[in-house]
Formats: structure tokens, sequence, C-alpha cells
């Protein structure tokens, strides 16, 4: 998988690799939490050191952690099939009800992660359509985010 930056991103094409080799290995070893991710950056050595703000004049341990999840969110892999950036760590909650971030591949081969995927986005667009119901410009979109919608009920089922 080709590791870029999604757009809006505050680093790079190039430091999106960095960073999406390096969840790998923490993923390999440990859940994958902005603490995680955090945890190996403080080593001086860790090759996502410099991605962080060390200074506590600067910021704290709190926007570190907010760095890290912002990482962790805005790293995408580039599909080969159509070259669309798809997240390349989905958020999944574990039976002890702990979250943590899983490689797009380990998501796309575990039916429980997938459902708890498809069901994120599910209440995403309902989200969308509730914010959105009042603009009659968005009447047609709005038509189509409900037969989405209704397309990934069964699929919840």
């Amino acid at each position: 998988m080709e590791y870029a930056a999604a757009a809006g991103a505050h680093f790079s094409n190039s430091w999106a690799v960095v960073l999406g080799k390096q969840f790998e290995r923490i993923a390999k070893r440990e859940f994958l939490t902005p603490e995680a991710v955090l945890e190996d950056a403080r080593k001086k050595k860790s090759p996502i050191h410099s991605f962080f703000e060390w200074d506590d004049a600067v910021a704290g341990e709190e926007y570190r952690k907010k760095q890290a999840g912002h990482y962790l969110r805005t790293v995408v892999v580039i599909q080969e099939e159509d070259e669309r950036p798809v997240r390349a760590f989905h958020v999944i909650t574990g039976e002890d009800s702990e979250r943590s971030y899983q490689p797009l591949e380990v998501v796309l081969n575990d039916a429980e992660m997938m459902r708890q995927v498809i069901e994120r986005a599910r209440r995403e667009l309902v989200s969308w359509s509730q914010r959105h119901r009042q603009y009659e410009e968005l009447a047609d979109a709005q038509k189509g985010v409900q037969l989405a919608i209704e397309a990934l009920e069964p699929v919840m089922a």
C-alpha cells in the first residue's frame, strides 16, 4: 500500500509514508492508540520523533495526543484500482470497550471490524442528512444519502 496525506492534513505525502510505516510497526506490538504513538515518538531515535512538538512551553501532553490522533486520522492509502485515497487506519472498539486504530488491511479481513466501520459510516450519513435537511438546494443529495443509509441497513443486520 502506498501511504499519502489526506486532503487538509498538516504534513506532506513523504511524512505520511514515514508515519504509516511506523504506525504499522506499533500496531504489530500493541494497540495502536494516540497514546501508543506518542510513547513511540518520545524515543529520540523513533522515525516520528520530529513530528511532535516537545517543548512544553509551546505544547503540553494533551496537545501532543491531539497531534498523534490527527496523524492517525489523516494518513491515507491510495487504492490502485481507482487511485482514490482511503483512510489507512480505522478506529475499532474491542471486546473490552477499548478503542484503538487498526490498519485497513486488518479491518478488511475481519467481519466485526468491517461492521463497525460501516456502522460509523451510516451514522455519519444520518448526521449529515439531519444537519442539512432544511436546505432545498440539497434535496437531490438528501435523496441519495437516504438511499445510501437504506442500503447499509442490511449490512448492519
